[in-house]
């Protein structure tokens, strides 16, 4: 069998067995939005991605600041 054929069997079994996978898994375990909000309340769904949003946007604006006392100075110079 040549090379090429088996990478390609190889990810089409792959990707059948996660279709199979998934299905069976969406059949019993409910997603987790829904989760969150039979849980938290639609209220509190809001407040978790609001959260993680502003948790993200702390990293950005820390991660890109400028460095203390190098003002007028182009990085990497």
């Amino acid at each position: 069998m040549p090379r090429w054929l088996e990478i390609l069997l190889t990810l089409v079994l792959f990707s059948a067995g996660m279709a199979v996978l998934s299905w069976a898994v969406n059949a019993s375990v409910p997603s987790f939005d829904a989760w969150l909000v039979a849980q938290a309340g639609e209220g509190g769904a809001w407040a978790l991605f609001l959260a993680i949003m502003a948790i993200c946007a702390f990293f950005a604006w820390r991660g890109h600041r400028p460095v203390k006392g190098s003002a007028g100075k182009v990085r990497g110079r």
